[in-house]
Order: C-alpha cells, then structure tokens, then sequence
C-alpha cells in the first residue's frame, strides 16, 4: 500500500477554482488515495491550507471549516515532532530547500511516507539516513 503526502497547494487547487485542469487531476489522484486511508497530512500543512484560503484566497471562516472538514475525511493528519525539525535542518542544508518543504520533508520521512505529492519542489528524490522519499509533480 503506497502512502502519500499531498501537500498545499494541491489542496487549494482541489478546494478552490483557480485552475479547473490541476483540480480535476488532484481531483482524481484524491478520490484514488483517500478510499484506503492513504493520504497523510501533516499539521503543517493542515494550518497552511487554512492560512492560505484565509489571506490569499479570501474565503470566509465558514467557507474554510468546511474545505478543512473535507480535508479531514479525505486524509489523515499527524502533528510534527520536535525530531522533524532536527532532520529539516540537516535536509535544507544539504538539499538547499526551503526550511517549511525540509519540515514537510522529515515528516515523511518519519512516517516512512514514500511520495510526496507536490508542485514546489524541484528535486525527485530525497535520501536521509537510509530513508528516501520520491518527490513527484502530479501536473507535469
């Protein structure tokens, strides 16, 4: 069984009209993975999403529940762990990453998540400590 991480702006897409083509895909890729239980959030991106339709998306408060009510039927969302922030600093440093993606990224790693789905990060492949993720671009 294959676990992914979606990660925020994939859901915004699901959840928003901006680009009606990337939603039907993460549309898609959604109702595949969240049948059986494997999408995996993390609370990171949990406040992200709720962030984002707050300030760039502007949606109201009851708007936002809503989306972050679907969310939580659709994956399953763990918090980080202090340890999670230790392995970001190492990941960014030797991957050049944004601090929040190496958070995103350990977190994974820590669940043993094999595939994160995201649109910010150009590097396919990440390996720390005999542990990998493959990091794919579901709109190329």
């Amino acid at each position: 069984m294959t676990v992914v991480v979606v990660d925020t702006n994939l859901w915004i897409y699901l959840f928003t009209d901006q680009d009606v083509e990337k939603k039907q895909v993460i549309k898609q890729i959604t109702k595949s993975f969240s049948a059986k239980n494997q999408i995996v959030i993390s609370t990171q991106i949990y406040k992200e999403i709720a962030r984002v339709l707050k300030d760039k998306i502007k949606l109201s408060n009851r708007e936002i529940l809503e989306i972050l009510s679907a969310i939580e039927r659709l994956a399953l969302i763990y918090p980080e762990m202090p340890q999670d922030i230790k392995t970001a600093l190492e990941i960014k440093e030797r991957y050049k990453l944004q601090f929040f993606d190496s958070v995103i990224i350990a977190f994974c790693l820590r669940k043993k998540v094999k595939v994160l789905l995201t649109e910010d990060i150009s590097i396919s492949k990440i390996t720390y400590r005999e542990r990998s993720i493959n990091l794919v671009n579901p709109l190329q």
